[in-house]
């Protein structure tokens, strides 16, 4: 079973910390600078856990948020960003983020939440849902 994880930031350090991090730790981590080709991985490859950053150009975390909750209502969706606190942490559960982490974040709670996400979502629905899709 691929478990296949999101990040999207449009900050290339911190995506280039995630994807070795994530790898090393056995998940396969699909990278993104903007919302708009985010939503193009997502179409294409089914990833159930995603790591948004808020402030992009394009499309904003939030937006890209509810568009994935639209495909996956299921889906863990994290927001990471410098500027949480300029958001209301009811507001962003409300648009459907399960958590958020404020950059500087530290690289071992992102790895709890990949774990813990794919356990519940390994708990709501058979593995076949959680590997890779045949073309």
């Amino acid at each position: 079973m691929e478990k296949k994880v999101l990040l999207v930031d449009d900050e290339k350090t911190i995506l280039s910390v995630l994807e070795q991090v994530l790898n090393l730790e056995g998940y396969v981590p699909f990278i993104s600078s903007d919302g708009v080709e985010a939503l193009e991985i997502i179409q294409k490859e089914k990833i159930r856990v995603c790591f948004l950053d808020l402030r992009m150009p394009a499309m904003d975390g939030i937006e890209l948020c509810r568009q994935v909750r639209a495909m996956d209502p299921d889906a863990k969706v994290f927001a990471l960003s410098g500027f949480v606190d300029s958001y209301d942490e009811g507001e962003l559960h409300e648009v459907g983020f399960s958590d958020y982490f404020q950059k500087p974040f530290n690289i071992d709670e992102i790895s709890t939440a990949c774990r813990d996400s794919f356990e519940a979502l390994a708990k709501l629905s058979s593995p076949a849902d959680l590997e890779t899709p045949k073309k």
